[in-house]
């Protein structure tokens, strides 16, 4: 039994189909592996570039931040050296008002000395000045009008 001819060709064209779905189906899986292959490389060149960039990224973060602590170092050094110069500055004041109190101790010490000195003079003065007082007044001559000048002794 022979085949009528439009199954002969009814089949071949199927093959025909089956071999070009076929071509297609092995076009296409080799498209996939291809796209899958430059979606990976991309994938990696891209987190390459990302990687770098965030590493650049991060030294200069780190970069600003060594500048940041050395400009604040810097400020609080030259903050402290300003309180330093000025705390020494009145230091130097006070040791030198201290050293003019105690000159005026030391002198206010020999004053209070001649005060007791002078007391002590003015204290004898005063006992001699009462031993004095105490002391009986002098016997005056009577003065007498009249008699002669013998007889008045």
């Amino acid at each position: 039994m022979s085949e009528p001819p439009d199954s002969a060709l009814a089949r071949a064209v199927a093959t025909r189909v089956e071999e070009i779905v076929a071509a297609a189906e092995s076009a296409t899986e080799d498209l996939r592996r291809r796209i899958e292959a430059e979606v990976a490389r991309y994938e990696r060149e891209q987190r390459s570039r990302i990687d770098a960039e965030a590493q650049q990224l991060r030294l200069q973060a780190q970069a600003e931040v060594e500048r940041h602590l050395a400009e604040a170092r810097a400020r609080v050094d030259a903050w402290a050296n300003e309180r330093m110069r000025a705390i020494s500055a009145l230091s130097d004041r006070l040791i030198e008002h201290a050293g003019e109190l105690e000159r005026r101790f030391d002198a206010a010490e020999k004053v209070r000395g001649q005060l007791y000195e002078l007391i002590g003079v003015i204290g004898e003065a005063a006992e001699r000045l009462a031993q004095e007082a105490a002391r009986p007044d002098p016997e005056l001559p009577e003065l007498r009008i009249g008699q002669p000048q013998h007889e008045q002794a």
